[in-house]
């Protein structure tokens, strides 16, 4: 998602700057990359997790909430992303850790331009911690992990894939398991997302939170269904001496619905999440879906 960044800028320098005004750094993370049972770890052993997550508008909301539709944003981004788990305990908790690779495609369709589409190595997301407490039905976890500046980045090319700058997550959640039969379940994750200086300028992105829940249930064994959503605002202001700085915050907010499946009898495990944002400010608002394909060797 941190790829907006740069498509904002380029549809509201070259497409109509004199409607909307230059938009903040939206940070790293993908909105509604997680929903059902995002507390509940891994088994000990290696897991191949493969990611595809996608977005698509033709919208972006000023401080107002006022539209504008300059064209069409596409983002595809293939995320390779292994996982480990220890079968040791640290302090009464499971121990895992893990590493996310983006190969991201970024296609923007302005009107009366020409399509523009960008491929690259995004920045790299790595976990080393993660720990998940289980008391009975309940999953409580705690982690710890950093971006990479590792996509390309320079100040003021238009053919950006990182965002030129670090960052810290520090993520607290839980999932609990209820109902006579323990089939109804309910998540929360909470991502607090810390930023350093961009490369090239003083400009220092302000912090931003992302909340993301979902609500489901286990219709046979492996198979569940639900609801999901997430919410993602910046915290505090822009800050630094840059001309580029905006003080200005964004906020959005997502309902969607997710299917996962357990394969019976084997190690494959499939997601299918799909959201749609609404009551966006200084923020695009479209469709964000994910489809997970993990199998635990």
């Amino acid at each position: 998602m941190g790829l907006l960044l740069f498509l904002l800028l380029v549809v509201l320098l070259t497409a109509a700057p004199s409607k909307v005004q230059a938009m903040p750094q939206i940070g790293h993370y993908f909105n509604g990359a997680n929903g059902l049972m995002s507390s509940v770890p891994m088994p000990p052993g290696f897991t191949y997790v493969n990611n595809l997550f996608m977005y698509n508008t033709d919208t972006i909301k000023d401080a107002q909430g006022k539209s504008f539709s300059p064209g069409n944003i596409d983002i595809f981004v293939q995320a390779f992303t292994p996982i480990w788990t220890s079968k040791t305990k640290i302090l009464g908790a499971t121990y895992s850790c893990m590493a996310l690779i983006p190969l991201q495609n970024v296609a923007l369709a302005i009107t009366d331009f020409k399509e523009e589409s960008i491929w690259g190595l995004g920045d790299i997301l790595i976990l080393p911690i993660w720990l998940t407490w289980e008391q009975e039905s309940l999953f409580l976890t705690l982690r710890y992990g950093f971006f990479a500046p590792t996509g390309q980045y320079g100040l003021g090319r238009d053919d950006n894939i990182g965002l030129g700058y670090w960052t810290h997550q520090a993520v607290a959640g839980l999932t609990w398991f209820f109902g006579s039969d323990h089939t109804w379940h309910v998540s929360l994750l909470n991502r607090l997302e810390l930023h350093t200086r961009q490369q090239g300028h003083d400009l220092w992105p302000g912090t931003n939170a992302v909340m993301e829940w979902g609500l489901g249930k286990t219709l046979v064994e492996g198979l569940d269904v639900g609801l999901t959503g997430y919410t993602n605002f910046q915290v505090t202001s822009e800050s630094g001496s840059s001309d580029d700085v905006d003080s200005s915050k964004y906020r959005v907010f997502a309902l969607g619905a997710e299917v996962s499946y357990h394969v019976p009898d084997t190690h494959l495990l499939l997601k299918l999440r799909c959201n749609r944002e609404f009551a966006a400010r200084n923020h695009t608002e479209g469709w964000a879906s994910a489809l997970t394909i993990a199998y635990k060797f």
